[in-house]
């Protein structure tokens, strides 16, 4: 008999659509200050532009890098808000 594999999922309790993993960060981002979630959340904004530039290096290996940049810049303002 096989043992069961959940991947991280806990099908006895009601948060059964949230991987456990999810739920430890939700824990962990409410222990944090406003400006602690803040500096974080610039975190994640820089990574997210730095990935983009450095995907449209590999896609566009003869741009500029102000080509680059100006890509990048314009990605991120188009996003909804």
């Amino acid at each position: 008999m096989k043992p069961e594999v959940t991947h991280g999922w806990d099908a006895e309790t009601p948060e059964a659509r949230e991987p456990k993993t999810l739920l430890c960060q939700k824990d962990v981002m409410r222990a944090m200050t406003v400006e602690q979630r803040w500096r974080v959340a610039e975190m994640l904004y820089w990574s997210a532009r730095n990935l983009k530039a450095a995907t449209l290096c590999s896609l566009h290996p003869d741009w500029t890098s102000a080509e680059v940049e100006s890509a990048v810049r314009r990605s991120f303002s188009r996003v909804e808000r």
